[in-house]
């Protein structure tokens, strides 16, 4: 539950709004899966590389979170960094299995997921 320790209710607001919109971006729902399998691409031209070495994994290794939260990232963009980066699961993200990776922006992320809302909104009336 979030707590507002300030007197204007628009902070409240905002704090809400943003843990509904981190919600959204983790949605396991398989059509928004496949909406950003689809635009894996597109994806990959909005995001940075992160060369991945030992230094980095010494304190990330099978932690996908920490690496992100370590890069300036917010943590609801995990789901998305597995799909472009094509990891599986936390154990494959080691420097043994891969030398770099794309990082998404979160802007971008955000940006697809009202144009995924609305497509779906959209299918849904017809």
């Amino acid at each position: 539950m979030l707590f507002s320790e300030s007197d204007n209710n628009a902070s409240f607001s905002l704090d809400l709004h943003a843990q509904i919109l981190a919600d959204s971006l983790l949605d396991n729902n398989r059509a928004w899966i496949q909406y950003l399998q689809d635009h894996r691409q597109l994806i990959i031209k909005h995001s940075t590389t992160a060369t991945i070495n030992e230094t980095v994994m010494s304190t990330c290794r099978y932690r996908i979170k920490k690496f992100l939260s370590d890069m300036g990232v917010n943590e609801d963009l995990v789901l998305t960094f597995k799909i472009i980066n094509r990891i599986p699961n936390d154990l494959k993200f080691s420097e043994k299995y891969m030398e770099s990776v794309y990082v998404p922006s979160h802007e971008y992320i955000v940006e697809l997921r009202k144009m995924y809302v609305t497509l779906r909104n959209k299918v849904n009336k017809l």
